[in-house]
């Protein structure tokens, strides 16, 4: 019976302590709720820091955990104006971004830089690229466009990569005749994303 007990006390203990990290995940998302954006900045770097927090073995929890923190710092930054810094977050978690926030984050850009400016960027690299020889499709899980206006190249993320995929090989009736590298930006243009910059 000791033994169980023994057992039963040191697995509750690793389940506390695996926890610890998102205690303070929950109190800065409290604190952000309340317009305290200092003190939730703080619970975020301790629940972001490896000494003072922990998410257990796991390794996705690791990257749910991380990629919370990511998003609530985002609240903060957008909260405060700080539309770039914020979409910089958002484009540093590209590989875990879903389409609502694939779309914040260019909503964010657009704040900060205005459509024009970033439209001319995209436009410019896709004007540049003579092939997707280089795109392993059967890999990728995200696709990065080299532009100007964000701290790191514009990650497109994976659910939008599969569709720019099928729209590059399976176009409509009026592209199918068009080079491929022209089908992939006649794709790349067709996206939410994209469009966000078109629209008046």
């Amino acid at each position: 019976m000791k033994p169980i007990i023994f057992c039963a006390l040191v697995l509750s203990c690793f389940i506390s302590f695996s926890q610890e990290g998102y205690k303070f995940i929950d109190q800065a998302e409290k604190q952000i709720e309340k317009g305290n954006y200092k003190k939730a900045s703080k619970l975020l770097d301790k629940a972001d820091s490896a000494d003072s927090a922990d998410y257990g073995f796991c390794g996705l929890a690791w990257i749910e955990a991380r990629w919370t923190i990511t998003a609530n710092r985002t609240k903060i930054r957008a909260a405060k104006g700080e539309y770039l810094e914020a979409a910089n977050e958002l484009n540093s978690m590209t590989f875990y971004l879903d389409y609502g926030m694939d779309i914040l984050r260019m909503k964010y850009y657009i704040q900060a830089l205005g459509k024009e400016r970033i439209k001319r960027d995209i436009d410019s690299c896709l004007e540049s690229m003579t092939s997707i020889d280089t795109v392993d499709w059967t890999l990728s899980e995200e696709l990065y466009l080299n532009v100007g206006f964000s701290e790191k190249p514009y990650g497109i993320p994976y659910d939008t990569v599969r569709l720019i995929y099928m729209q590059t090989f399976s176009p409509l009736a009026a592209d199918k005749d068009k080079p491929l590298i022209d089908r992939f930006r006649i794709a790349v243009r067709n996206q939410e994303f994209y469009k966000l910059l078109t629209s008046q």
